[in-house]
C-alpha cells in the first residue's frame, strides 16, 4: 500500500511541559492508494479494525481516519481536509500555531525497520 500518515496530537506541544501531563493519544490520518487489484468493496472489510475509531481508540489510544487517493477531489473530502488543517495547525488552549507530521507509508522500508527491530531483542 503506497501513500502517506498525518500524524498529530498533543505529543506535538510538549504538553507534558505546557501542562504537566501525558499526551493522551494520537490522530491519524491514513491517505492511501488502494493496492493493486483491490477495489473499495473487496479491500475495506479486511482492514477496518485498523480504521475503526472506537476500536483504535480502545486498543491503541489512536483516533484513525482513512483518505482513500486516486480518486476525484469531492466536497467531502475538501470539508475534511480543511477541517484536518484547521484543528490541527492550532493549539486548542490558546491558539498558538503548531504542525503535523507526515510519514511516507513504505512497504519496503517497513519490512526493513521490522527487521532491524527483531535484531535488537536478539542476544546471540
Amino acid at each position: 500500500m503506497s501513500g502517506y500518515q498525518w500524524l498529530n496530537g498533543s505529543f506535538t506541544t510538549h504538553i507534558e511541559i505546557l501542562e504537566s501531563r501525558p499526551p493522551n493519544d494520537i490522530d491519524v490520518v491514513t491517505f492511501f492508494n488502494l493496492p493493486e487489484g483491490e477495489t473499495q468493496l473487496s479491500f475495506l472489510p479486511r482492514i477496518k479494525d485498523l480504521f475503526t475509531t472506537k476500536l483504535t481508540k480502545l486498543n491503541y489510544k489512536f483516533d484513525a481516519y482513512l483518505v482513500i487517493l486516486g480518486q476525484n477531489l469531492t466536497c467531502d473530502l475538501i470539508e475534511r481536509i480543511t477541517y484536518w488543517y484547521s484543528m490541527w495547525s492550532h493549539r486548542k488552549s490558546d491558539n498558538l500555531w503548531k504542525g503535523f507530521l507526515q510519514v511516507p507509508l513504505n512497504y519496503e522500508e517497513d519490512q526493513q525497520a521490522i527487521m532491524l527491530l527483531d535484531c535488537k531483542g536478539d542476544t546471540t
